[in-house]
C-alpha cells in the first residue's frame, strides 16, 4: 500500500489516501529482503508502533487464528502453499509473529518477501 489515492495492485480496487493516526489501512503491505535464507525453522516477528493492533480483539493473544488476515504474496512459490503460510500467524497486540515452518524449500537471501495484511 502506497498511502496514495488510486488503483490498488492487491484489492483491484480503487482507494483513497489514508491519513488517519491509527486508522485502519485495507490493503497493508510489508516488503522486506533479508541477508540470509529463511528457512522452515525461522520466524517472522514484526512489531508495529504502540497502540496499532495486529490482533483480532475478538481473539485471546497469542492464540491460532488472533492475527488479521496476513498473507504472502511474494514470492510466487511461497504465495501458491496450502495451508497458507500466513494462517499460521500468531498475535498479541502489536506483535505479529509469523512461523515459515510450512516452506518445504528455503527463501532465498535477497528475495523480495511481500505479507499482504487485509
Amino acid at each position: 500500500h502506497s498511502n496514495v489515492e488510486g488503483f490498488n495492485f492487491y484489492s483491484l480496487a480503487v482507494a483513497p489516501a489514508v491519513i488517519g493516526g491509527l486508522a485502519a489501512i485495507p490493503d497493508l503491505v510489508f516488503e522486506m529482503t533479508f541477508p540470509d535464507n529463511l528457512w522452515p525453522a525461522d520466524q517472522l516477528v514484526l512489531t508495529a508502533p504502540p497502540g496499532f493492533q495486529l490482533q483480532r480483539s475478538e481473539m485471546p493473544p497469542s492464540s491460532q487464528g488472533s492475527c488479521h488476515n496476513v498473507k504472502v504474496v511474494h514470492p510466487p512459490e511461497v504465495a501458491a502453499i496450502r495451508p497458507a503460510v500466513g494462517d499460521a500467524g500468531i498475535c498479541a497486540g502489536e506483535v505479529l509473529t509469523l512461523p515459515l515452518r510450512l516452506l518445504s524449500n528455503p527463501i532465498y537471501a535477497l528475495t523480495v518477501v511481500q505479507l499482504l495484511l487485509e
